[in-house]
């Protein structure tokens, strides 16, 4: 499987545990706005910005920016809006974590099947204006 050939199957993100948001709530807001930040440098400083991260990805500046523009997708602010919607209208992350949970079970990585809706908070996200 490849992203290429399933997109919005293979996905990175970063999870948070229950008690460090509760615990942080700003500076889970910060992380988000930080993203988005990056994002925005990304967009206005691009031969800046992949000559950075390229020092950590290990290739060539114009490499990176020709992957990370044509295999892979950075969620904004709108992109994870929809990608997470609301309590009442969830996106597509609960299905990923569903598909996710159940490939975990079977192949035993995991013991217990996970519920999106417990692990997944789109309150954050969606405050963020």
């Amino acid at each position: 499987m490849s992203s290429k050939s399933s997109p919005g199957i293979i996905v990175d993100t970063l999870g948070l545990s229950t008690s460090f948001i509760k615990e942080h709530p700003k500076e889970v807001k910060g992380i988000i706005k930080g993203w988005y930040k990056a994002l925005a440098y990304i967009k206005s400083h691009p031969s800046s910005a992949y000559k950075i991260m390229s020092k950590k990805a290990g290739i060539g500046p114009k490499e990176l920016k020709k992957e990370m523009t044509t295999e892979i997708k950075l969620y904004d602010k709108k992109g994870n809006k929809k990608y997470f919607g609301t309590e009442k209208n969830k996106g597509q992350i609960y299905k990923i974590s569903k598909i996710a949970s159940d490939l975990w079970y079977t192949s035993k990585i995991s013991k217990n099947k996970i519920s999106a809706e417990k692990v997944t908070n789109p309150t954050f996200v969606n405050e963020i204006k």
